[in-house]
């Protein structure tokens, strides 16, 4: 249905382009026709919807429709047909066409400014503390016995029940059970409402990944990252899923909004700001040797770090619910 088919192409969003259009004189099918991973969202100019074993017979069905336009064929086996050819959008496993060659991809963009997606290197960190430790806080998602993304965890599991060191919360409060707020909270020391966008609470429209609930200008060179970085000379990393909308504070940033095989990455130290995880990398390895990588660095961990301690923020996305 029409929501099944907005969560999709949500979910893996990477980038929106609009085009407007008619169906060209003569429909075609062939393969330079095909555009590979993208998905025409146009609910109010859908005509048909049907069953297909593959693209080229989707494209067919449209072919045979006088006043189809444009087409997706996207899960395997749905085939969408369109009046227009409107509103594409990126997505794993979508493949649409319009009866005339494909666009060449669009070249890698410049990074963004911050708070729009781009990243602001820190400013010098101040003394070293001789005597702090080093800290890795590491902060999972939906790990919750409620809805069950407790229960995949044996491992986990296992290794808090056998370590004496290890603790289970069997009751506990939280502020703000959202996402981006929760997230927020923690990395600027404030409750949401201190922080919070102009957004109504609930907001009208679902905002994306629950970012549009925070306006990060009100803890502009604020967070918790930008203070240990200056007081006590930490060197910061911040590795997984962030969600909190700012990038200050922070000398090493590896981060996504969904975390599970492959995955789009925001990366500092990628001339795009963007790296791309491969189909077989799994996000919480893949964020765990990003991290290492970076710990094992001389300038962080090594004879060259000046004696600054080092702060790792991990979150991997697992074992969010459901589990990915």
């Amino acid at each position: 249905g029409a929501t099944m088919w907005a969560m999709l192409c949500v979910g893996w969003l990477m980038g929106v382009q609009a085009v407007m259009g008619e169906r060209p004189a003569e429909f075609q099918c062939g393969g330079a026709t095909l555009w590979n991973r993208t998905c025409f969202g146009n609910a109010k100019g859908r005509i048909d919807s049907a069953k297909t074993a593959s693209a080229t017979l989707c494209c067919a069905l449209c072919s045979d429709t006088h006043t189809c336009a444009s087409w997706t064929w996207w899960n395997g086996a749905d085939c969408n047909l369109f009046r227009t050819v409107h509103g594409n959008t990126s997505g794993d496993d979508c493949v649409s066409g319009a009866g005339t060659p494909a666009p060449p991809p669009p070249p890698p963009g410049p990074p963004s400014p911050p708070h729009g997606g781009g990243w602001t290197p820190p400013p010098p960190a101040g003394p070293a503390c001789k005597n702090c430790p080093n800290i890795i806080f590491s902060l999972t998602d939906d790990q919750d016995i409620a809805l069950g993304g407790w229960d995949p965890m044996t491992k986990t599991q296992a290794g808090l029940q056998n370590d004496p060191n290890g603790a289970l919360l069997s009751e506990w409060r939280i502020h703000t059970p959202i996402c981006s707020p929760s997230r927020s909270e923690s990395v600027s020391g404030r409750y949401f409402h201190n922080i919070k966008s102009n957004l109504a609470v609930p907001p009208q429209k679902l905002q994306p990944a629950a970012s549009g609930h925070i306006n990060a200008s009100l803890y502009e060179n604020d967070s918790f990252g930008v203070h240990l970085r200056a007081q006590k000379g930490y060197q910061v990393g911040m590795f997984g899923k962030s969600n909190f909308n700012t990038y200050e504070g922070f000398d090493r940033w590896f981060q996504a909004a969904v975390c599970g095989y492959g995955g789009h990455y925001e990366d500092n130290e990628s001339p795009t700001f963007h790296t791309n995880g491969g189909p077989t990398n799994y996000a919480t390895d893949f964020i765990a040797e990003k991290a290492l990588e970076w710990l094992k660095r001389d300038n962080v961990s090594g004879a060259s770090n000046g004696g600054r301690p080092f702060f790792i923020y991990f979150a991997p996305h697992c074992p969010h619910t459901p589990a990915i």
